[in-house]
């Protein structure tokens, strides 16, 4: 089985259950190029992201839909780039914020996006959440968690989604990456209760496909 079966058949999975509202089968040949034209423009000087992530990630971002995306604790772009792409697949993306403190890391996201004009309008938010997700002016319908503090590690994953449903729409797609790392379980532990218990939220469903993983949910009710 290929990488790019492997993520169909786990997205096929995913949506059945409820993860996405309207899915529809990824356009793999996509991929390729943009892939490439994010690799070969992209500065990127560390990630954890594997070749199978940024599948899935394109993947998420294909099959959700999303119009609007937002990532929190953005880095330099990378990850958010294989959403966005996957977004602009589809043929529906209009926006892409992105949100981090990291102000170098911001100039060089602002510098990697621009080499993909074609995508989206790009706004990158010098800031932390979940205090300044406030600043974030289109409403998402797809969220991307990657917060990684030194010392609270994943523990803010759960107040910035509260913080998001007191403004996200139905149907919004949450993904958290790094649920698979074993020093977040707790933090992990803490925010899959919390979208089990919440009743505006369906899931979580867990994608360990590399040994950071994904977790997916959707906002069923705003």
């Amino acid at each position: 089985m290929t990488s790019e079966e492997l993520i169909d058949r786990l997205l096929r999975a995913a949506a059945a259950k409820g993860a996405f509202a309207t899915p529809e089968s990824i356009s793999w040949a996509m991929f390729g190029e943009l892939s490439r034209t994010i690799h070969g423009a992209f500065t990127v000087p560390t990630t954890t992201l594997t070749p199978i992530m940024r599948r899935l990630l394109f993947g998420v971002g294909f099959v959700s839909g999303a119009r609007h995306i937002l990532a929190v604790g953005s880095y330099v772009g990378y990850a958010s780039a294989f959403l966005a792409a996957g977004a602009a697949a589809r043929g529906r993306l209009e926006s892409v914020t992105a949100l981090d403190p990291d102000t170098i890391a911001n100039e060089l996201a602002r510098k990697n996006f621009s080499s993909l004009p074609q995508l989206a309008e790009v706004t990158i938010i010098d800031g932390n959440a979940p205090d300044d997700l406030d600043q974030v002016i289109k409403v998402p319908d797809l969220v991307f968690l990657d917060l990684d503090h030194p010392d609270s590690g994943k523990r803010l994953y759960v107040e910035s989604l509260a913080r998001l449903l007191a403004t996200s729409s139905s149907d919004t797609v949450v993904a958290a990456h790094d649920p698979c790392v074993p020093r977040f379980a707790v933090d992990f532990d803490e925010f899959h209760s919390f979208i089990a218990e919440d009743h505006r939220l369906a899931g979580p469903w867990i994608l360990p496909v590399d040994e950071c993983g994904l977790t997916l949910a959707r906002v069923i009710s705003s």
